[in-house]
């Protein structure tokens, strides 16, 4: 399915959506390149080729970009706003694998793979802003820049370096260090690493990312509101004292 004019909404939403090639675009894309060492690195030509190429959409709340097994024909940049990655649910609830934000490209793995298959499903979490470039115009430039394609595959080997970590987290870490260490990664991704800060998950997301079960994951957050390291309440998680996290989570912290 070509996802040129296709995103499919959760059945609340109306389907509206702005995809566009405006100069609008080409900001947003300067932005991206002056902020994130994926782009940054590309000569001014390489960037001009990828204005060229890029269509800028806003997505809402709650609504998918694609699912797991579609055929994927698009990478994605997230501009703004949050990003969940689901995978599975044949069998239960979907497992929340990561949550991304601003800055991070997502659906490369469809772009490099001759499968073409989606290996999750991506849903906004919140308002998002995206820059959609199809893998068609990407395989055009390529031939003509071929230092593009260094761009997708830096992408491709952050993201396995970040499930390295997690399974190394699975085999090394106890269910309770594994809750507080990505408690302070949220803290980095929603950008709220201060007193009071809230994060914008259930205790049933947490405990699926960090593949602790449900009972486990509540004693410890009951424990540490006891402790007033934080608060629950509906899909939220109030964090009071970072330091306390950070310890938690079995990080070190910088001299000085």
């Amino acid at each position: 399915m070509d996802e040129r004019n296709h995103v499919e909404w959760l059945p609340d939403h109306a389907p509206v959506r702005t995809p566009t090639r405006n100069t609008a675009c080409w900001c947003i894309l300067q932005f991206i390149a002056e902020s994130i060492a994926l782009f940054a690195s590309l000569p001014e030509r390489e960037r001009t080729a990828l204005e060229g190429r890029c269509r800028h959409m806003n997505i809402p709340a709650q609504a998918y970009l694609y699912h797991e097994g579609q055929a994927g024909d698009a990478v994605y940049v997230l501009v703004s706003g949050r990003i969940g990655i689901w995978s599975g649910g044949e069998r239960g609830e979907p497992v929340l694998l990561a949550i991304l934000g601003a800055g991070e490209m997502f659906g490369e793995m469809a772009i490099l793979s001759n499968e073409r298959v989606r290996t999750a499903s991506t849903q906004a979490l919140s308002k998002v802003e995206v820059i959609q470039i199809l893998r068609a115009d990407i395989e055009t430039l390529r031939q003509r820049f071929p230092r593009i394609t260094d761009v997708f595959i830096e992408a491709l080997l952050r993201l396995v370096q970040r499930l390295t970590t997690q399974v190394s987290e699975l085999s090394e870490l106890d269910g309770p260090t594994r809750l507080y260490r990505q408690l302070w990664r949220l803290g980095e991704v929603f950008e709220k690493r201060r007193t009071g800060a809230e994060l914008p998950i259930s205790q049933q997301q947490l405990a699926s990312m960090t593949g602790v079960g449900l009972r486990i994951t509540n004693r410890v957050l009951n424990e540490a509101r006891q402790e007033g390291i934080l608060e629950t309440g509906k899909r939220r998680i109030i964090v009071n004292d970072w330091t306390m996290v950070r310890r938690r989570a079995g990080l070190r912290f910088r001299a000085g």
